[in-house]
């Protein structure tokens, strides 16, 4: 991020107070390739899940604090269905790279884990 800096994190400040939560990075994340995912457990069947996708980050603007992007995910709406029926928490983590395929195969067969890879066209 070409204009980072480390401030406070207002939302969680609303609780803690916002002079205690120094240390959250600010700034746009420029345009570029993005892979997603999140890993979580389920405990009632004991697993490991998982889902991954491809998407761009966009230079569209966007007004708002922290550290903000604007991505296009095609058939976002499958994916947002996906993660809210399978108990997803809401946080992911973001890379700007083109590596989905990659964390597929270790989760999957390297790890055994439970992996949906969230593909830009129709299945």
């Amino acid at each position: 991020m070409p204009d980072i800096k480390i401030g406070t994190a207002p939302i969680l400040g609303t609780t803690l107070g916002e002079e205690n939560t120094f240390g959250a990075l600010q700034g746009r994340t420029p345009a570029g390739p993005l892979t997603y995912g999140r890993i979580t457990t389920d405990d009632c069947e004991g697993k490991i899940r998982t889902y991954v996708g491809e998407g761009q980050l966009t230079n569209d603007e966007l007004k708002t604090f922290g550290t903000r992007a604007v991505a296009h995910v095609p058939r976002l709406q499958d994916l947002m269905r996906h993660i809210c029926l399978g108990g997803f928490e809401h946080h992911a983590v973001v890379n700007g790279s083109r590596t989905a395929a990659v964390l597929e195969e270790a989760w999957g067969h390297y790890l055994g884990w439970d992996v949906y890879h969230h593909q830009t066209a129709e299945r």
